[in-house]
């Protein structure tokens, strides 16, 4: 599948996040949502080990424990629609994670870090993207360019900004949503530079790279 490809379908997976954090996964016959479940654990699985060229519909089903004909009831578009489900659900999880972890959260700073260590910690344990940096980041590095990355902003400032809106304005929310995205996947994709997982580190990070250039904005608040 060519990148442009790629990319389009990645789109339609964070629109289907960002309008309501509800998506629809494709079901027929007799698959229910625990075989869709399995299907989904089981293409993680399958990416964590082999990568995303390589891993087949019939991988999937037979970590699933699951006949092909099962598989292909509960998504009959095969191997495209249960990656494009498999992606949603991890975004829709990880974002899910990272706006519960703000409950609690005071102010700027604290909804900021808190949701930076959670977006860390969901992404340090996500075992498929790391094989996908590690092996095929011609795969998974497009998805994230500074230019391409649109749709996953716009999911991310749909889940964050109303929680900011709290204390500064909707478009100040908006724009600190989406310049910590960008120095949350910068830092990823730079390994050893800050330790996301860490809320003191994280805390340093905000104060020193993301506040300062909101200053103006923020006072007062």
């Amino acid at each position: 599948m060519s990148h442009g490809a790629q990319w389009d379908r990645f789109s339609r997976i964070v629109s289907c996040v960002t309008d309501g954090m509800n998506v629809e996964f494709p079901a027929g016959g007799d698959a229910g949502q625990g075989v869709e479940d399995r299907v989904l654990d089981a293409a993680l699985e399958c990416i964590g080990r082999w990568g995303m060229t390589k891993t087949t519909a019939e991988d999937i089903a037979r970590t699933a424990a699951l006949s092909r004909a099962t598989l292909y009831r509960a998504f009959p578009g095969g191997i495209a629609t249960i990656l494009d489900a498999m992606s949603a659900r991890q975004v829709e999880r990880l974002l899910a994670e990272v706006v519960a972890v703000t409950a609690t959260a005071g102010s700027v700073e604290e909804i900021l870090t808190s949701a930076i260590v959670a977006a860390g910690r969901f992404l340090d344990e996500a075992s498929a993207l790391h094989y996908l940096m590690a092996h095929e980041p011609e795969v998974l590095l497009p998805y994230f360019a500074f230019d391409r990355i649109g749709p996953l902003l716009s999911a991310s400032s749909a889940a964050l900004a109303p929680i900011l809106g709290a204390y500064v304005s909707r478009q100040v929310a908006e724009e600190l949503v989406e310049w910590g995205a960008r120095i949350v996947l910068s830092v990823f994709f730079t390994p050893g530079l800050i330790d996301l997982t860490d809320a003191v580190e994280v805390g340093e990070l905000v104060n020193t790279m993301l506040l300062p250039g909101f200053a103006r904005e923020l006072a007062g608040t």
